[in-house]
């Protein structure tokens, strides 16, 4: 009687070890499943993902430097077209006085604020550079405060204006999420008539950053994270 349970029992321990050995194994196949399928969901090819640009606009007022303040905010769509809107305007310290005939009358802003609509076309994209090629339409309106130095005399003018822009935009990228950005272009501007032509150049420099890749880097790591989790709990 104690053989026949002794050979029982070294069968039912011969049976259940692989069946347990299966298991662990499924269940491991399984996590790595989960985990390439939530990395392709991660990964996936979108229509749009968001864009923002934050900008100190340097141009060029006469001979004058000014620099305006300002953001774009959209969505590129297919990894090539960026669409945005946004806006810009000339912060108090660089509403200075101009001086187009030294001598006899200055001008200076009051105010000068637009709103922009940009259409970029993405012309290149490599892994260490991007250029894109912007156009851009806005509307805004102006108050300047006019001088006679002969006169002594203040004059206060107030209009609108809608400028045109076309350049191009560089953006070096030594990091996957981050690089720099460069872009100029010209500016052309029909507004009332006033003394002051506000057609010029425009540059720029800034810092890029590829939002969307940090964010999926992120969601990738803790999807790793609980894989190993798991992994950990099977043993």
């Amino acid at each position: 009687m104690r053989i026949y349970l002794t050979v029982l029992f070294f069968l039912f321990t011969s049976l259940s070890i692989p069946a347990q050995v299966k298991s662990r194994t499924e269940q491991l196949d399984s996590l790595r499943l989960k985990l390439s399928k939530d990395s392709a969901q991660i990964y996936r090819n979108t229509i749009a993902r968001p864009y923002l640009r934050l900008e100190n606009r340097r141009s060029f007022i006469e001979t004058e430097k000014v620099s305006f303040l300002g953001f774009l905010a959209g969505a590129t769509l297919y990894d090539r077209h960026i669409v945005c809107a946004g806006f810009y305007f000339l912060p108090k310290r660089s509403a200075d006085w101009i001086t187009p005939e030294p001598g006899i009358r200055s001008q200076k802003f009051e105010k000068l604020s637009y709103v922009n609509f940009s259409y970029q076309y993405i012309l290149l994209n490599y892994r260490y550079l991007q250029l894109n090629t912007p156009f851009e339409v806005g509307y805004g309106n102006y108050k300047t405060e006019e001088k006679n130095l002969l006169t002594l005399q203040d004059t206060i003018r107030a209009g609108n204006f809608i400028p045109f822009g076309l350049g191009l935009q560089l953006i070096l990228k030594p990091l996957r999420w981050a690089g720099l950005s460069a872009s100029g272009g010209y500016r052309y501007v029909k507004h009332d008539p006033i003394s002051l032509s506000f057609n010029g150049w425009y540059y720029s420099f800034g810092v890029w950053v590829d939002a969307r890749y940090l964010f999926r880097a992120t969601r990738f790591h803790y999807a790793k994270k609980q894989y190993r989790r798991a992994i950990a709990g099977l043993d």
